[in-house]
């Protein structure tokens, strides 16, 4: 609530702009329509059942209250916090708001990643405010995945969904209880919202408007920042620096900081799913002439790489050598053993990355062809530049790298059809351990994103069903000791999430960093302000 101070000063300007790349999903349908990666566009506009405290991240109630495991070991109960409202004439928050939303997340021309874990759920009212979640088997993830922390799970009213059916460009998005209320789309400069017109039950938005504007190239989100163009935005470390040195003012996100890593896009287990059908090949992969099945490759790949030029030049020295892919050093998962073969595993050494390709059957007769995808990352604006460079430094120890940059549009089937052989691409998420080894390495749809390491699948498996956290971090050291060095990613960096904002008119924002999409708490920016 706004103190007497407060009531005397006004924000300097109405609509704070917030300048980004465009998603790589555009939908007005926050449910089948998009991901976590691309709800910035509708996110300002819901809350979830779990929420995430900005300051430290940590999980706390939001719409619901209470959760807790069932005695079977497997379902939730959860109830629900009383009398919060709808935007318009929709109601307030009931059990039957989580099942619609669920149905839609669930449905099956769904495009959301975790659409396969909503399509078994099941909603059992016990009153208006309680109900159980109820799953098929135990999963290890669901905790976070009813949380703001990850992403996904943002709930609409299943009145307004009634009344006026799947939304689409034309009838706007679901209503939904956030700080802000959706205004209007133009869907080829972004999405406009404003605050709603009551005291909101968690917090009230300083601004009267927000507007989540695309712009794709870095360098115009610069320039729109210094000439107040745009008010936030996140840039890359040059351009950041550039900022702050223009009296820009960066904020640091609470939550661990993002893992930039590469992906080796081509060695997939035969094991069949929606999108494949599993042709019982001889190597057990989907693809036996792919170069990533051999060790050796992908080891190479990794000592080519000069990371310490790549942190000074994209990073300004700031990110965190990456160790193993998902699990942190201060995770009590984490093994002292990997840090201490990291140098010979992963260290620099062009010398040795050649002999590895030779003893592999490559050489200047018969060069290793990779494909490295340079699209844009959403999530990591400098990507191509990385990329680029990576690009450079195996072209110099004899591989051909073709820079080939394709529409994600195009490119998601091909990758979930697991047509690809020898693609690399980068990825920039915070997911948390358990979710990346799903995501990233294991026959578990949707697929293609990365390594799926047949020596770590049944563990895999086995920590998809453990709801118990001890047991969870036993298994993923388990996994490491596996995939380390197997070198099953291109382990980078670790990065703290930054953004920009310009301090005439953003006094701060209480920002976490969320782990799946980047942009969360809209309604915490908080304004600079005048006299009335």
């Amino acid at each position: 609530m706004a103190t007497e101070d407060d009531s005397a000063m006004m924000p300097r300007i109405a609509r704070v702009v917030v300048g980004t790349q465009t998603p790589s999903l555009l939908s007005n349908n926050v449910g089948r329509g998009l991901s976590p990666q691309s709800q910035i566009q509708l996110v300002a506009m819901y809350e979830y059942l779990i929420g995430t405290e900005a300051q430290t991240g940590a999980l706390v109630p939001q719409l619901a209250t209470e959760w807790s495991v069932e005695p079977n070991g497997q379902d939730f109960r959860i109830k629900l916090r009383e009398g919060i409202p709808f935007h318009g004439d929709n109601g307030t928050v009931s059990w039957r708001d989580v099942e619609r939303t669920v149905m839609e997340l669930g449905a099956e021309d769904s495009e959301h990643a975790h659409a396969r874990f909503y399509r078994p759920v099941t909603i059992e009212a016990v009153s208006e405010l309680e109900f159980i979640w109820k799953l098929p088997n135990p999963l290890a993830e669901q905790v976070r995945r009813f949380s703001e922390q990850v992403g996904g799970l943002e709930i609409m009213s299943a009145t307004d969904y009634d009344t006026d059916g799947a939304p689409d460009f034309e009838t706007g998005p679901t209503a939904g209880t956030g700080g802000y209320e959706f205004l209007e789309r133009e869907q080829t400069r972004g999405v406009t919202f404003k605050a709603v017109e009551y005291d909101h039950w968690r917090h009230n938005p300083d601004f009267p408007e927000l507007e989540i504007r695309w712009m794709d190239e870095e360098s115009t989100r610069l320039a729109g920042l210094l000439t107040d163009e745009i008010h936030v935005t996140q840039l890359g470390a040059d351009s950041t620096e550039q900022a702050a040195n223009e009296g820009m003012k960066v904020e640091t996100g609470t939550l661990p900081g993002a893992r930039i890593f590469g992906a080796f896009q081509g060695g997939y287990l035969d094991i069949g799913d929606s999108n494949y059908e599993a042709q019982g090949t001889p190597c057990e992969y989907v693809h036996c002439d792919s170069p990533f099945l051999d060790p050796r490759v992908r080891k190479a790949m990794n000592k080519a790489i000069d990371k310490d030029a790549l942190n000074v030049a994209f990073f300004r020295s700031a990110a965190q050598e990456m160790i193993i892919q998902a699990i942190p050093e201060t995770s009590p998962a984490f093994n002292p053993a990997w840090r201490e073969a990291f140098d010979e595993e992963y260290g620099y050494d062009p010398a040795a990355a050649h002999t590895l390709l030779e003893m592999a059957g490559y050489g200047q007769d018969n060069p290793l062809e990779i494909n490295v995808n340079m699209g844009v990352v959403a999530a990591y604006p400098q990507a191509r530049d990385v990329k680029e460079s990576m690009a450079g430094m195996w072209n110099d120890i004899g591989i051909k790298t073709n820079l080939e940059t394709v529409d994600a549009a195009v490119m998601r089937p091909r990758s979930r059809a697991l047509e690809l052989t020898n693609w690399v691409n980068l990825t920039a998420t915070a997911s948390f351990d358990v979710q990346s080894w799903r995501v990233h390495h294991a026959a578990i749809s949707p697929r293609g994103g990365g390594f799926e390491l047949l020596e770590i699948r049944d563990l895999i498996t086995d920590l998809q069903g453990t709801m118990d956290t001890g047991r969870q971090d036993e298994l993923l050291r388990e996994i490491g000791d596996i995939a380390h060095p197997r070198h099953v990613a291109i382990n980078l960096f670790w990065v703290p999430p930054q953004i920009v904002l310009n301090p005439e008119f953003v006094e701060s924002w209480a920002w976490p960093g969320n782990v799946s999409g980047l942009w969360s708490h809209f309604d915490l920016i908080r304004a600079s302000k005048v006299k009335l």
